[in-house]
């Protein structure tokens, strides 16, 4: 299936090393930030069960799938993130002591999805440390479906700003109205 590929160039352009990761199902690259340590975050979703580089089963149709690399390509761990359904990771941000990852998702509860979700796709917002733990998740969206795209640090403050597509009007966490065909819709987050 499709795999993960990352290709480290120097300034000039010039190849430094590639590495080619994934499992024996299709995984789909969507974001990639550098680490805290000089190495690498790579996200996306992916169908694969334990093989390859997979260290974990899918929980549902496809899953987050977030890979740490060491500064030369090196795998030093992976998490996988999901419901009985499908979750797509579609962005990371690095916070003090901790990696968001955001996507959206239509898996109801399982897996490591804590909340249900409110109709069609939702937001979906995890927070690992350094070390590949998950430690919380959050669920937002209304009855239709909501497809989270960036995540953004407020510097000064406490918080994130979450923002995407929307086709739902007000309901489950959604209190603004929806005007037609995909509307943007913004949250702040506390941490």
């Amino acid at each position: 299936g499709l795999d993960y590929w990352i290709v480290k160039i120097d300034k000039e352009g010039n190849l430094e090393w590639d590495k080619t990761i994934g499992g024996l199902e299709d995984d789909v690259l969507t974001c990639a930030i550098g680490s805290e340590n000089g190495g690498f975050y790579l996200g996306g979703y992916s169908s694969s069960n334990i093989s390859g580089n997979k260290s974990r089963n899918s929980y549902g149709a496809e899953d987050f799938w977030l890979v740490k690399l060491d500064s030369i390509g090196g795998v030093e761990w992976d998490l996988t993130l999901g419901g009985d359904s499908t979750d797509i990771m579609k962005n990371i941000a690095i916070t003090d002591g901790a990696v968001l990852l955001g996507g959206h998702s239509i898996s109801y509860l399982g897996g490591t999805k804590s909340e249900r979700g409110y109709g069609g796709y939702d937001f979906w917002l995890n927070k690992v440390d350094f070390q590949g733990d998950l430690i919380s998740d959050k669920t937002m969206g209304g009855p239709q479906n909501d497809f989270l795209e960036e995540i953004r640090l407020q510097l000064h403050s406490s918080g994130y700003w979450i923002s995407g597509t929307t086709y739902s009007g007000p309901g489950g966490t959604k209190t603004s109205g929806y005007f037609n065909n995909g509307d943007m819709w913004v949250l702040k987050v506390d941490t």
